[in-house]
């Protein structure tokens, strides 16, 4: 520096040493990857067949980025005031041919997001806000256990916030695109967690959707790893508080390994009502009659227990708990057999017959569908009978007064979950669902 200025002398005397700092570690991490910053490469650049090996190529291949060379003022003071961004939606198996990480506790994950999530923490204060869009199963998908468990632990707070892709979208153009926004509040302590209901919202209400929305203490953060549960309120945490407190197994512990005439099948892809029977709905393909595809089996010895899990899998009641801590689409079977319950319950002849009384109306409720789809040259034709949950909502809300009674719930929460989401519920009662 002359007399306090800044020349361009001392521009590029910094920029060759902060060049020089690179290369240094760039040698560095090298090592970590298993290769000699010192051993000869065996072809010049374009030269003979194949492709170049040793530190030029990894150099080329991974371009290294070494925060602390070229933030280093801002790395020095304990890293940045904020952090956002909307890191790749991409598996890390897509790029793994051409670069790959060591040492990220989140390499688990198999997606990008989670390694930036990760990286942003390390370049994050006491003190930083950071808040990344994301993809849905970061809140309630077991491969996400360990980025849950990085935020909370870097975590004084941690806000989720989710949002589905019908009937408006955060992202246009782009389908089935269920996302999350996380915010985090770094710091020491352990953290608070707070999340949103499930964003349902119409194209015409999107310029209001992030100013109405509200949080609520996430009733379910406790142990670490565990999903961050979607609940629109603090009547639901309280809700399932109470069903897990006096529930002493879950709907699994009762099923039989073997086939027998009492079931419950349902429907693995979801949107706002489960579709479980306790009979087989309709379907042929290319006149053959089958099971419908994509469903599965719970079974059970005696026609009641499948009765009664039959009625819970249709309930409001099992909806909010789908929407909670599931992935808002797909039923799988830890949630359709991982429902808390007791052998009382099962038992239940009452709600055995409010099944019944169900299976009879969404029969009756019931259209014939037919579809072609191609396989190849061939052309198949499926026809299965659709049903529609909400043409039965007058028996569902008694199977819910009834599931009410059995686990102690208040009026105040029955009343909410019967009510949970049914402006979109019941809006879909005469499309297809």
């Amino acid at each position: 520096m002359h007399g306090g200025k800044v020349t361009a002398d001392d521009k590029r005397h910094l920029r060759d040493k902060l060049n020089a700092l690179s290369l240094e570690l760039d040698r560095y991490l090298a090592r970590d990857y298993g290769i000699d910053p010192d051993a000869p490469s065996p072809l010049p650049p374009g030269e003979g067949p194949g492709v170049r090996a040793g530190f030029a190529a990894w150099r080329e291949s991974h371009q290294p980025f070494h925060w602390f060379a070229e933030f280093y003022g801002v790395m020095r003071e304990g890293g940045f005031d904020v952090v956002i961004g909307n890191p790749p939606w991409k598996e890390y198996s897509a790029v793994r041919q051409f670069y790959s990480v060591n040492r990220y506790a989140t390499e688990s994950c198999g997606n990008l997001y989670g390694l930036c999530s990760e990286r942003s923490l390390a370049l994050c204060h006491e003190a930083t806000r950071f808040s990344f869009i994301v993809q849905m199963p970061l809140v309630c998908s077991s491969r996400m256990d360990s980025v849950r468990e990085s935020l909370r632990n870097a975590s004084t707070v941690l806000w989720a916030a989710t949002f589905d892709d019908r009937p408006g979208k955060l992202f246009d153009g782009l389908q089935h695109c269920r996302s999350a926004i996380f915010f985090v509040k770094r710091g020491l302590q352990s953290a608070r967690t707070y999340t949103t209901r499930y964003q349902r919202w119409p194209t015409v209400s999107r310029s209001m959707l992030f100013a109405t929305m509200y949080f609520v203490a996430e009733a379910d953060s406790t142990q670490s790893g565990r999903i961050i549960a979607k609940h629109p309120s603090s009547l639901t945490g309280s809700a399932f508080g109470k069903i897990r407190n006096g529930s002493t197994r879950n709907v699994g512990a009762f099923r039989v390994r073997r086939e027998t005439m009492h079931y419950v099948f349902y429907q693995e892809a979801t949107q706002y009502w489960a579709k479980a029977t306790s009979v087989l709905p309709f379907y042929a393909k290319n006149g053959a009659c089958s099971a419908p595809a994509h469903g599965r089996f719970i079974y059970f010895d005696n026609s009641t227990q499948a009765g009664v899990a039959t009625a819970l899998l249709n309930s409001s009641l099992f909806y909010a708990y789908f929407v909670a801590y599931g992935d808002c689409f797909h039923l799988s079977d830890t949630l359709a057999a991982g429902f808390p319950t007791n052998a009382e319950i099962l038992a239940d002849t009452k709600l055995a017959e409010l099944n019944d009384q169900l299976m009879t109306e969404l029969d009756s409720h019931s259209e014939r569908k037919t579809i072609t789809s191609r396989r190849g040259g061939a052309v198949d034709r499926v026809e299965y009978d659709e049903y529609y949950g909400a043409r039965c909502k007058g028996t569902i809300d008694q199977i819910d007064l009834r599931l009410a009674k059995l686990y102690g719930l208040t009026d105040e929460e029955t009343d909410f979950i019967i009510n949970y989401d049914i402006k979109y519920r019941m809006g879909g009662a005469d499309s297809d669902e």
